[in-house]
């Protein structure tokens, strides 16, 4: 299986870039947010090849999972697993969270598949802290 951190860090390099400050905090989530709207914002200029969009998604969605790891998931139990369709994302036991898949539907759909939301819905739902504020 991949190593998610490699593009999860790919993705700290791409916000430094926009000049966003993605260090897997919390509230980082706000800058990751930010930069895939700027992504979902270019696509719609002009549509990204299909290369380029998986790779956009793949690091979108490795930061978000980085991040859910880090903010407590990985003490409950979640690591990056591949599932039976191939897909690969965030499970423990019974439970599987899906921020590649979440990524893609935010940089296509738009501010609808709204990041932070999944964030502290996937928290919540493994039982994690979900307390986030916005830092600006």
């Amino acid at each position: 299986m991949t190593d998610m951190t490699v593009y999860a860090d790919m993705a700290v390099e791409l916000g430094e870039v926009f000049g966003f400050q993605l260090d897997y905090s919390r509230e980082s989530v706000f800058e990751l947010e930010k930069l895939a709207g700027i992504i979902y914002e270019g696509n719609q200029k002009r549509p990204m090849s299909e290369e380029t969009l998986n790779m956009s998604m793949a690091m979108i969605g490795a930061y978000l999972g980085e991040m859910l790891l880090r903010s407590g998931l990985k003490d409950l139990g979640f690591a990056w697993a591949e599932c039976a369709e191939g897909e690969i994302a965030l499970n423990r036991d019974e439970d599987w969270f899906y921020p590649i898949t979440k990524a893609h539907k935010r940089i296509t759909a738009g501010p609808g598949d709204d990041l932070m939301m999944f964030y502290m819905v996937s928290l919540a739902l493994a039982g994690g802290e979900t307390v986030l504020q916005d830092p600006s």
